[in-house]
């Protein structure tokens, strides 16, 4: 037996996915300074860090990312306005259908302004930071974006709406996976004694 479910379309203001975009390519931008801090106290490459004039996760850096994300995110539009070869150019990364070509942009003018926000950042640890924008990018962004590809609701969003529509489906599927595994556990329990 076979239930269908039926799928429907999430409608919102244009405003709140451009809003859920840039606060997701900022909060993956986080991530990947985190990562980037992490790994330059971990790795024992370049200078050793001693501690005294460092701060891995300064409020200055988070202002950087957010002033990266937004500076993005205002340009974004913006590429409907030219005409020509720059037009084309800012279309093809700024496309509404490219968002990881938008996120690396973000990465690319976050770097340098990670350098003006904290002097005393090596080029080290924006490196890793380029690095790990990029993987975090492939995996937050490009991907997910390649398997809602042509689905009818194609963002989390629509799939955590639809999920919470449906949580009744979810306990049934959870009531029976726990009472499968307890009544597995049970047998080999009797099973022992």
């Amino acid at each position: 037996m076979t239930t269908a479910i039926k799928v429907q379309q999430v409608t919102r203001p244009p405003g709140v996915d451009r809003a859920l975009t840039l606060i997701g390519s900022y909060l993956t931008l986080c991530g990947a300074l985190l990562l980037a801090a992490q790994a330059r106290l971990q790795i024992p490459l370049g200078e050793s860090m001693d501690g005294r004039d460092y701060v891995a996760q300064s409020p200055a850096a988070f202002l950087a990312l957010a002033a990266a994300a937004l500076a993005v995110w205002a340009l974004t539009p913006l590429h409907t306005r030219l005409s020509g070869c720059s037009g084309q150019i800012a279309a093809r990364w700024l496309g509404v259908n490219r968002p990881y070509r938008r996120y690396l942009l973000m990465v690319l003018i976050a770097a340098p302004l990670l350098l003006v926000a904290m002097p005393q950042i090596r080029l080290l640890q924006i490196a890793y930071f380029v690095i790990f924008g990029a993987l975090l990018g492939v995996v937050a962004i490009a991907a997910p974006a390649r398997f809602y590809l042509n689905q009818p609701g194609n963002d989390v969003v629509s799939d955590l709406a639809r999920l919470w529509r449906n949580r009744f489906l979810v306990a049934i599927w959870l009531r029976h996976n726990i009472e499968s595994r307890y009544a597995q556990q049970t047998l080999g329990i009797l099973w022992i004694i």
